[in-house]
């Protein structure tokens, strides 16, 4: 389906991720579609968790850091300008 999209697409991932896989998968993903954003989150899980130390935490608790927020912001304002 991604494929036949013509829009812009947004695409983040936690370079911590174990569940989706920042090179194999995502990678795999984004080269489905030519107007691709393609955003690796260091140190962040597969819900954009801090993971400072993979081997005793997963990322599942505390806050969401912030790189996907202004990240996804500014994809929106470039992509989907507000006129007025």
């Amino acid at each position: 389906l991604l494929r036949r999209y013509a829009g812009p697409v947004f695409l983040a991932n936690g370079e911590s991720d174990i569940q989706v896989h920042v090179d194999r998968d995502m990678m795999h993903l984004a080269r489905q579609s030519e107007r691709r954003k393609v955003v690796r989150i260091p140190k962040a899980s597969h819900n954009f968790k801090a993971v400072n130390d993979p081997f005793k935490e997963p990322g599942f608790s505390g806050p969401i850091v912030p790189e996907p927020h202004s990240a996804l912001n500014a994809w929106l304002r470039e992509n989907f300008p507000i006129t007025q």
